[in-house]
């Protein structure tokens, strides 16, 4: 009713906010749990110890988002940007595997947090995985981008077909210890 009284950019967002406030009051309702704060020193500092470095990766790795448009953009201009952008999007995009691979990974490693040696070996064969599962689209599509990108985009794109490959491997999940998975140090000497 308010969209058809006052249309306008506040119409949708008092319309998201309504649902919003009748899902919370018709989850309470539903689910019977009492409401009410709570403030629990442990818990809290679980929280923190678990979520502040968390936070800080996921702040870090976020920044590298910045890139591009401050230092390419800074250094080579703005049409620079758009061809870095369009190849770092396409490397994205043919990264689907290793994204629908972490949200997975996610819930099964958070099983072996007490055990450092398999979580060890588990983050390791989980980066090489994702190596086989993301490289063959990553140089399927550098090898074949010098066709792809003209057909598709034209040929003011070509600059595209360039910067593809060095971001495409860099955007492979790093690995320190070449092809076979990580050992910890105490197995790997016997120990």
């Amino acid at each position: 009713p308010l969209a058809f009284a006052a249309p306008g950019v506040w119409a949708p967002v008092v319309g998201y906010l309504a649902a919003q406030a009748f899902s919370l009051v018709a989850t309470l309702a539903v689910s019977r749990v009492p409401v009410g704060l709570a403030w629990s020193r442990v818990e809290v500092r679980e929280i923190v110890r678990f979520g502040l470095p968390l936070t800080l990766a996921s702040a870090c790795n976020e920044g590298r988002r910045l890139v591009n448009p401050i230092v390419v953009g800074g250094l080579l201009g703005p049409a620079a940007v758009g061809v870095v952008g369009l190849a770092l999007r396409i490397a994205e995009m043919l990264r689907f595997v290793s994204a629908a691979g972490y949200r997975v990974s996610v819930s099964l490693l958070s099983r072996l947090l007490g055990d450092a040696g398999r979580l060890s070996r588990a983050v390791s064969e989980g980066m090489f995985l994702q190596i086989l599962g993301v490289a063959p689209f990553l140089a399927g599509f550098a090898v074949a981008s010098g066709w792809i990108i003209p057909a598709v985009l034209g040929d003011s794109w070509d600059e595209t077909v360039t910067v593809f490959p060095p971001i495409a491997a860099a955007s492979l999940p790093p690995r320190t210890t070449g092809i076979a998975p990580m050992v910890p140090s105490h197995q790997a000497s016997g120990a």
